[in-house]
């Protein structure tokens, strides 16, 4: 059994949406995407305003040159829980999507991790990664819903 943790996640781009597996990599910086996937979506493609050179865990280069492409923000959604991403565009075909550090100490998830569920109990995602359920449902509703 693999000791991964994967999430399906749903990707909205406008009226486009498509779901995708995501790995949470503790030992990532920032969020990436494979390429493949990007092509095979049509996602829109800019250049990364503060590229990345990736290196390995003793410090030697992972690939050839910084990581120069990334996405715009995209509506990215696990269960009910939505947010705003922006994904490094890299090669890693085995890895459709990562979501790394920062992504974890955001939004603190609690990780069961004998069963692999995630639920998102933290403050910030109480305030802002459940926002669009508040506008349909007063809070108390939310809260015990």
């Amino acid at each position: 059994m693999s000791r991964t943790l994967w999430l399906t996640v749903e990707i909205r781009l406008g009226r486009r949406q498509f779901f995708e597996q995501a790995m949470v990599d503790s030992g990532s910086y920032r969020n990436s995407i494979d390429h493949s996937v990007v092509l095979r979506e049509k996602l829109p493609i800019r250049n990364n305003i503060f590229p990345l050179m990736l290196e390995t865990v003793d410090g030697r280069p992972l690939i050839n040159g910084p990581i120069t492409k990334e996405t715009p923000p995209v509506e990215v959604k696990i269960g009910n829980h939505v947010e705003e991403l922006q994904f490094d565009i890299i090669h890693a075909p085995r890895y459709p999507l990562i979501l790394g550090i920062h992504w974890l100490e955001t939004h603190d998830p609690n990780i069961e991790w004998s069963t692999r569920t995630v639920s998102f109990p933290s403050r910030y995602c109480h305030y802002n990664c459940f926002r669009r359920r508040w506008n349909r449902r007063r809070r108390d509703e939310i809260i015990a819903g």
